[in-house]
């Protein structure tokens, strides 16, 4: 296994955690499954770099990508996480997805957490 796929691996794996969701069976590269981890309403494409970066550029096609891929599997939202090659994780989410995530806050709020 190549060190990209073991850095691709482990995120994949880290950002489905935080999601409580799972990470797609050949990282999305099947014919019935896409993207890299889905949730109950999220779908996630993962980037990652083997060796750390100062920068990532987020391209439209990425985004748009991921919007197409999330209709074809049935998810509300899509959400883009990248590494820079350190192990930590970002996100870019549209205006949309922020929405839900702000409603998940305060509904968590509501409850305690």
């Amino acid at each position: 296994m190549t060190d990209q796929k073991k850095a691709s691996i482990q995120q994949e794996e880290r950002v489905a955690r935080l999601f409580n969701g799972k990470r797609t069976p050949q990282s999305g590269g099947g014919k019935f499954v896409l993207g890299d981890v889905l949730a109950e309403d999220f779908f996630v494409e993962c980037k990652t770099s083997v060796t750390v970066k100062d920068s990532y550029s987020v391209k439209r096609e990425i985004l748009n990508k991921a919007d197409e891929q999330r209709r074809e599997m049935g998810k509300e939202f899509y959400v883009l996480a990248f590494s820079f090659g350190d192990g930590e994780d970002f996100f870019v989410l549209n205006k949309k997805a922020m929405n839900r995530f702000i409603s998940l806050q305060e509904e968590a709020a509501k409850q305690g957490f």
